[in-house]
């Protein structure tokens, strides 16, 4: 039974025509047969290598249906046109946890003057533990979780947390200029969902990978385990 998505814009509402060529250079197309997409595939595999098609895991959809194909000349592109990245605004935005979270960090800063004081009156403070102390107060923002590049604006309700799995390595260096990380981020949107399948609406594919996922779909067509994929 697919999984319900909350009724609210997806960017699956935001629909492409038959054989759309985005600006990014990613091409639409509902492709309902083994036949007809081999047949595409074979047309487009030089140009782009890279594509992506909806598995039927929500419903309605998040982000592609069943039969709904996305081809791409770049990891990037791909990402892109499967997500609407632009029309709805994604975009990454530098998170520091130090600002954003400074009660937290008040908190356990008090916590650990407390400990100190309470440690001292037991008599269990030592020298190593006062350099220690010094040295930590000393480095605070060093020491201090830094901060890391995220995603906002994203669709119904996802957080960059929903977006990408516990593996997935973001951009962590505050000086980066936001177009890069930018393609940084959706590279590693391709390689989280294709590897973990952080989000199960979407299938990614490199390659020779497509012309696996044909001659599985023949298979299933052939041993009738597919009577949804038309004929």
């Amino acid at each position: 039974m697919p999984r319900k998505i909350p009724l609210i814009v997806r960017p699956a509402e935001l629909r492409y025509d038959q054989g759309e060529v985005l600006p990014c250079g990613a091409q639409y197309m509902r492709l309902e047969s083994p036949a007809a997409l081999r047949q595409h595939w074979s047309s487009v595999r030089d140009l782009r290598p890279y594509a992506s098609c909806g598995t039927g895991a929500s419903s309605p959809a998040m982000f592609l249906d069943k039969h709904e194909w996305i081809f791409a000349p770049t990891r990037e592109a791909l990402v892109a046109a499967v997500t609407r990245w632009d029309e709805l605004g994604i975009t990454p935005r530098w998170y520091d946890s130090w600002a954003e979270e400074s009660e937290v960090h008040e908190h356990l800063e008090l916590r650990r003057v407390e400990r100190r004081k309470r440690m001292i009156s037991q008599k269990r403070w030592s020298g190593p533990d006062e350099i220690s102390f010094i040295l930590r107060s000393q480095n605070a923002d060093r020491i201090s979780f830094h901060g890391f590049w995220r995603l906002a604006n994203l669709p119904c309700g996802l957080t960059h947390f929903d977006w990408f799995s516990e593996q997935a390595k973001v951009p962590e260096e505050r000086d980066l200029q936001p177009q890069l990380v930018t393609m940084l981020l959706q590279r590693l949107t391709f390689a989280d969902w294709k590897l973990h399948c952080t989000q199960d609406d979407v299938f990614f594919f490199c390659g020779g990978e497509v012309d696996r996922e044909i001659l599985q779909w023949q298979r299933e067509r052939d041993e009738g385990r597919d009577p949804e994929r038309g004929a």
